[in-house]
């Protein structure tokens, strides 16, 4: 089985004579726009908890049984999305049962994966996909989960009749619907105490860096963040590093994923989410830059390798999460936690 992380992190910094809570400070000059960079930054050693969004198809392995084979692989965190908890379709009680099995066998739900349409030419469609994502905020808020993953949309490939960007609606008229919908459910996670992060994707109105700092700093809250996604990042030609020190502080949460080829109209056109390494991302400067923000919260492996999965591996769940688990440990080992 592959070394944790955070025992390799501490190997690594005693090979190089450093102190494990060692921190200093360095100053840097304001440069992002939404204001999120401070005068002095604080670099210091983290140990992240390591995760795996659950987006696969499960076969007829059990919610416990999947739980209890990330833990066994080496995974702190799981991240559930509305097929495991949906607040429409459960009980609080079965929602609540999900939770406490999952912390029994050892992992930590770091976020929900809720990621709702927010741009959509139909009203009633757009509502009931915003009463849900409210829902949501409400249900995490009751069990204790601490982030909410929502993207902007639109998304074309939920199969809904959602448009396509630039094609079939406008970029104003995206954003007006987008403003809208934020403009509901900040609130909420305010009062519901739980934090959004928005992850840029491919073809929405949030996609890259420049997107999504225009919508956080339209919505300047201490709930409203970002989901940090270094493949969308190298998708769209922005610096990983760079726009992990703008971002700073509004990252909530973190997808590991690699991305391989140019912005296309869907996943496996002219881009694919390949094998950890395989692609664009810097991941020298990807951990450099976590590391020097001081992010501590989960870096959660989001496994999108959908044909290697359904073919070479026949939906072997176990097999991918082992899989990008020591690719992943590979990265760490060689560019993680260092001075």
């Amino acid at each position: 089985m592959p070394v944790l992380l955070r025992e390799s992190g501490e190997r690594l910094r005693r090979r190089q004579g450093a102190s494990p809570d060692r921190t200093f400070t360095q100053h840097r000059r304001r440069e992002h726009p939404v204001g999120l960079i401070f005068s002095s930054l604080e670099i210091r050693h983290v140990d992240n908890k390591v995760g795996f969004f659950l987006n696969l198809d499960q076969g007829t392995m059990s919610n416990e049984q999947v739980v209890r084979m990330l833990a066994g692989i080496g995974y702190e965190c799981i991240e559930y999305s509305v097929r495991h908890l949906n607040p429409q379709t459960m009980t609080p009680g079965q929602m609540r049962d999900l939770v406490t099995m999952t912390k029994a066998n050892g992992l930590t739900i770091s976020e929900y994966v809720i990621q709702r349409e927010f741009v959509h030419g139909d009203a009633s469609v757009r509502s009931a996909e915003l009463d849900l994502t409210v829902d949501g905020l409400r249900a995490a808020g009751d069990l204790g989960i601490p982030v909410v993953n929502c993207f902007t949309g639109p998304a074309p490939f939920m199969g809904i009749g959602s448009p396509i960007l630039h094609k079939e609606i406008s970029e104003g008229k995206a954003w007006g619907m987008v403003c809208d919908a934020c403009d509901r459910i900040v609130p909420v996670a305010e009062t519901c105490q739980v934090k959004i992060a928005i992850e840029a994707v491919y073809g929405m109105v949030c996609r890259d860096y420049y997107t999504l700092a225009e919508l956080l700093r339209r919505y300047d809250s201490p709930f409203f963040g970002v989901n940090y996604d270094p493949s969308h990042m190298a998708l769209h030609h922005n610096t990983v590093d760079w726009t992990i020190r703008q971002l700073k502080n509004r990252i909530f949460h973190c997808h590991v994923k690699d991305v391989a080829g140019v912005v296309g109209k869907v996943l496996g056109d002219t881009f694919v989410f390949p094998f950890l390494g395989e692609g664009r991302v810097d991941w020298v400067g990807f951990f450099a830059a976590m590391e020097e923000i001081g992010y501590d919260g989960c870096l959660s492996i989001e496994y999108e390798a959908f044909d290697y999965f359904d073919t070479t591996l026949k939906k072997d769940l176990a097999r991918a999460a082992e899989l990008f688990y020591s690719d992943y440990q590979s990265l760490a080992e060689q560019y993680g936690s260092r001075d």
